[in-house]
């Protein structure tokens, strides 16, 4: 829904409303005193949060042509991992020695920076238009459907096991409603949605498919990984909060520097496929080793593992090469068009025909 707006009222307000929207809910669940209200700051949290992340990735798309994004994303990829590796220390420092609001109100001075900064430098085209018309131009009901859905899935995948056994019709039911729902989205913005939240031209060629699948996958691993690497360090070695995110740091570290990497390569080679297959390797080489984990398992192999796995993930950075590559440049200038070639064969994930 971001980049709904995005489009239609510009950059630089949408961006600045998600880091105020950041801010409010980190206030709110900082001085949470029921857990109700908690779980309401974080969901204000995640509307900020979502739009601050697609907008950052929207924002490089404009400033910056195809062949070269990849620096831009390393350097973006290279802040994102200096707080991935110093959070840690600092939530479990504050948790551990403190209390946990102070990991909400940390939040308000940065936020506070972002929106100052986006507000001062951030120059970019704004769209003309009037509000109302604008507004009409919403994929209201694509929004809706799209946001009801996914929130039924997910809460039948916390349920899950856990409120209800994963038989129960309380956790099937909105299990079944959000797919469904899922289902019905897809069909609706190909059908009649006049101004669709999902343009079906990104879905038109296989190589645009597949980097969007195997981008799926790999957000589910790096999530996955983030929650049962720290979790393990703790309840299988003993670990306090503050020496499990050190050992967490391995991971964390080596993303950066190979986001870096896969960025300048493919600046200067364009080829992504290659730098995207190399990713996988090394990916599923860190997380099929973590088969081999147990209490008496030394921290230098796990530190290998992990440096594996962060190497893999950094290198997959490249993947939004093989979503966009194919892809028409809608008011792109020559330049720009031409400033990426796109290889004859498809993506890397599909033979060719």
């Amino acid at each position: 829904m971001s980049g709904n707006l995005a489009q239609l009222f510009g950059r630089r307000p949408v961006i600045m409303g998600g880091i105020v929207f950041f801010a409010v809910g980190s206030a709110v669940c900082g001085s949470a005193r029921f857990f109700a209200v908690l779980v309401a700051g974080r969901a204000i949290q995640g509307v900020g949060a979502g739009a601050i992340q697609a907008l950052s990735s929207i924002i490089i798309t404009d400033l910056v042509p195809l062949r070269e994004r990849g620096v831009y994303a390393g350097i973006t990829g290279m802040l994102w991992t200096t707080g991935a590796a110093a959070g840690p220390f600092i939530a479990d420092g504050l948790a551990q020695k403190a209390t946990w609001r102070w990991l909400f109100y940390l939040n308000l001075p940065l936020s506070g920076l972002a929106f100052f900064i986006v507000a001062i430098f951030l120059r970019l085209k704004k769209p003309e238009g009037k509000i109302r018309e604008k507004l009409s131009k919403i994929d209201w009901i694509g929004n809706v459907l799209i946001i009801t859905s996914t929130c039924s899935c997910i809460l039948a995948l916390t349920w899950g096991g856990i409120r209800f056994p994963w038989s129960s019709g309380k956790n099937l039911g909105p299990l079944i409603a959000g797919i469904f729902g899922l289902g019905a989205t897809l069909v609706y913005e190909a059908l009649w949605a006049v101004d669709p939240m999902i343009p079906f031209v990104v879905l038109s060629n296989r190589t645009t498919v597949s980097g969007y699948i195997a981008t799926f996958v790999q957000g589910m691993m790096t999530l996955a990984i983030g929650f049962y690497l720290p979790t393990w360090f703790q309840s299988v070695k003993g670990a306090s909060p503050i020496l499990s995110g050190l050992y967490l740091l391995p991971l964390s570290a080596s993303i950066s520097p190979s986001t870096i990497v896969q960025g300048i390569i493919i600046a200067r080679t364009g080829l992504y496929r290659t730098v995207n297959f190399v990713g996988w390797v090394l990916l599923l080489l860190g997380t099929g080793l973590l088969i081999t984990l147990n209490a008496h398992t030394s921290i230098g192999l796990i530190v290998l593992y992990q440096l594996f796995m962060g190497v893999g993930f950094g290198l997959l950075y490249s993947m939004t090469f093989a979503v966009l590559a194919p892809l028409p440049l809608h008011g792109a200038s020559p330049s720009e068009a031409l400033s990426f070639k796109t290889p004859s064969k498809p993506a890397f994930l599909l033979p060719s025909s």
